[in-house]
């Protein structure tokens, strides 16, 4: 699809949208718009991605009113946007938006730590306590390591003082 297409149709649905306030009322005239809508945005990644988290919401039964408008406000907003962006040819070329997704090296270890979700760095955090506090222990209970017993001593000394 072309820019102009896609301009062209983003037009007429905000159009829809704007001659019947209450389009996205009813759950099938929503998600026959947000169905049209969503797909038109995806020339920005930025804007279709913003669009997909407005649209779940949207499409979802059982939130409250104030989430619906908040969202319905939010997808509006994110149509009138991409027209802008189309109008205007704002949109940075698609080879940039792939090369930004790929990993480089000064991505590691600690850069997965600080993007994974919290329950993946509870579970890393968790498994990495329960490794060196195993070691630790089977380095004391083995009795080959003498550290870990100095280690003790010196503290017991520096308590008693």
């Amino acid at each position: 699809m072309t820019p102009s297409e896609r301009l062209t149709a983003l037009k007429e649905l905000i159009g829809e949208h704007e001659r019947d306030r209450n389009i996205l009322r009813p759950m099938d005239s929503r998600l026959r718009w947000l169905g049209q809508v969503v797909p038109l945005l995806s020339f920005s990644p930025t804007l279709h991605g913003n669009a997909v988290v407005a649209a779940d919401i949207l499409a979802r039964p059982g939130f409250s009113s104030n989430a619906y408008e908040q969202s319905e406000g939010r997808i509006l907003l994110l149509v009138r946007q991409g027209i802008t962006e189309l109008e205007h040819g704002l949109t940075p070329p698609e080879q940039m938006d792939e090369q930004k997704n790929l990993l480089t090296d000064e991505q590691g270890l600690w850069w997965f730590f600080q993007n994974c979700t919290t329950k993946t760095r509870l579970w890393l955090v968790a498994t990495a306590f329960t490794i060196v506090c195993g070691i630790v222990a089977v380095a004391y209970f083995a009795g080959h390591n003498q550290f870990i017993s100095q280690v003790i001593e010196l503290w017991k000394k520096g308590h008693n003082q």
